[in-house]
Formats: structure tokens, sequence, C-alpha cells
């Protein structure tokens, strides 16, 4: 078989059958030799053709801490508080420079991985879920209620 650059589907194919035969190849032999080149081969195609991107930072985090046993208040010397923890874990807030140092230092987790550009949901204002918004719509019904009450006195009067 001659060995070229991988250029096609089929040639990869073919390449990847002829390594499962080489597989079990003596360590030295013309076979050994053809197995590691051809192995160098289907890895450049594969990076080429078939590249992987690198995981969001939040769900690698996630996933490691599953894998090791972690919990959120684990996290708090290398983040911050519980608060910071979880809106960190939560998509609330990025992770800063110092955050992203501490868990590389710690836990050995790529920073390639924790630097990656992820979404952040924030809280907007009006949201259901904004503390702020739930707060002014308190307000503005005891206003309206106050002020309906004002009007009503006044018919009254």
């Amino acid at each position: 078989m001659e060995i070229r650059i991988i250029e096609n589907e089929e040639q990869y194919e073919v390449y990847l059958a002829r390594v499962e035969d080489l597989f079990d190849a003596p360590e030295g032999s013309a076979e050994a030799e053809e197995l590691k080149l051809l192995t160098l081969l289907i890895n450049k195609y594969e990076q080429e053709n078939y590249p992987i991107s690198s995981p969001d930072p939040i769900e690698f985090i996630k996933l490691r801490m599953e894998d090791l046993g972690l919990m959120d208040k684990d996290l708090v010397p290398y983040i911050g508080d519980k608060a910071i923890v979880s809106k960190v874990l939560n998509r609330k807030r990025k992770l800063s420079i110092d955050m992203i140092r501490n868990l590389h230092k710690a836990f050995g987790f790529p920073l390639e991985v924790l630097v990656q550009d992820y979404e952040v949901t924030s809280e907007r204002k009006g949201s259901p879920n904004s503390t702020r918004a739930h707060t002014k719509r308190r307000v503005d019904r005891g206003s309206k209620s106050y002020r309906g009450a004002q009007r009503l006195s006044d018919l009254t009067r």
C-alpha cells in the first residue's frame, strides 16, 4: 500500500481499516512503522475535517465538579462567597481572571477551556425574576391603590 496524505473521506476510511489490521504489529517491525505513519496522517485529517470545539467553561466546571465529588461550597475559596459561586454556575456572572487562575491552580482545569467566551443570562429590568422589578411593581400597585382611594374620596365629598 502506498501511503499518501489523506485527501478525501474514502481514503480516510481505507486508512482506518488498515490501522485496525496493524494494531497488534510487533514493535520495531515495518508494520509498526506503517501504523505510526497512518496514525499521524489520520490525526492530521481529523483535526482539519472534524475539529473539536472547546467545551463551554461552565458545563466543564460542573462536569468536573461531579467527577471530583465537589459541591458548590467547595468552590468558595477559589471563586468567592456562596452567592458568587451560585451566580457563576447559573450563568449570571462571568468568570474573572482571578477565578480562572484559582480554578486552574487548584484543580488543573485547562486554561484554554476556562477562558472560552460563554453566554451570561442577566436579569433584565422588568423581568419577572428581577427583585428590582418586583419591588417596583409592588410600589406601583400601592401607589395606584392610594391614588384610587384619593379619587374615590374626592368623589364622595
